[in-house]
């Protein structure tokens, strides 16, 4: 058999796989991605961690693990964009924050649905289980995500979009590439949703078991930070993008009813109280900001 007939009867090569970590800090939450992905049945190709600063809430020194490679970046760049350019040899960049646990199949489901769908260009997967890191380090569970399947829960119906955790495929080969917002904020499914809207090419955003979180929302770190953060974040997404006021209002209100109702079943109801107290003050400070523009209008007039 000639040269091209060997070619053509080759089966392609897998697609590559790298797997871009957003890391705000957390310490603990990240080693429970990372041992997550050491537990995958198809590991990815390769790991990136991105230091982002827009985590300001307190915490310890990032855990350098010698094994995966890690980005720092400041603003205006998004990380998410710094982690596109430095898997640029992948064909698949699979998105996660810091205390996503994939489950055995994650990464190569993604792979499977990608090499099947050649039009595909981006997929937004959602969870709802989740689980409270303190109460994951409580235990003696190696394996992450099997922890999370056990023992975890499914949040509320009701549950605010800002703590959603998301995993974001991006098809790096396949034009056209959609491009991240930049001075990225904390909520993941509105900078992925964005990302997706500006590709305008195929893409899907679906429910998903594959994977879960593992995390302290809200971050017991700083938590009146938090809430203020939350709030900004919303409003801004409300404010810079149209179409998603109304969600982003919504979301407010999730968000303010989801700590509520934590507060009334005493889960966590000192950190919640601090997240509220945060959350209100945003809502203070955005009101006041309000009035002096509408103020500094009228004496223009």
């Amino acid at each position: 058999m000639d040269e091209t007939g060997e070619t053509m009867g080759r089966a392609p090569a897998p697609l590559r796989v790298g797997v871009c970590i957003l890391y705000l800090g957390d310490a603990r939450a990240l080693d429970v991605t990372l041992r997550s992905l050491d537990c995958l049945q198809v590991h990815a190709d390769r790991v990136v961690v991105v230091e982002q600063p827009f985590g300001r809430r307190e915490g310890g020194p990032s855990a350098r693990h010698v094994t995966t490679e890690w980005i720092s970046v400041e603003p205006p760049l998004n990380p998410r964009s710094a982690g596109l350019a430095r898997l640029d040899d992948c064909d698949l960049v699979v998105f996660v924050r810091e205390g996503v646990a994939f489950g055995p199949t994650a990464i190569g489901a993604e792979r499977a649905r990608f090499a099947s769908s050649p039009d595909l260009r981006a997929a937004l997967l959602t969870s709802r289980l989740v689980m409270g890191l303190d109460e994951f380090l409580g235990g003696d569970g190696e394996d992450p995500y099997e922890t999370l399947r056990q023992r975890g829960a499914i949040t509320e119906s009701y549950a605010p979009r800002y703590f959603t955790p998301c995993m974001l495929t991006v098809a790096t080969k396949r034009e056209p590439i959609g491009t991240f917002e930049s001075f990225a904020s904390r909520s993941e499914w509105a900078s992925a949703r964005l990302f997706l809207d500006s590709m305008r090419a195929p893409a899907i955003e679906a429910a998903s078991d594959a994977f879960g979180l593992i995390a302290n929302d809200p971050d017991r770190r700083d938590t009146e930070l938090h809430g203020r953060e939350a709030y900004e974040a919303l409003s801004q997404f409300g404010e810079a993008y149209p179409p998603y006021q109304s969600l982003a209002r919504s979301d407010m209100r999730r968000l303010a009813f989801q700590q509520i109702a934590g507060v009334l079943r005493l889960s966590r109801p000192k950190v919640r109280l601090r997240f509220l107290r945060g959350f209100v003050e945003g809502h203070r400070r955005d009101a006041a900001v309000r009035r002096r523009m509408a103020r500094d209008i009228s004496d223009l007039a």
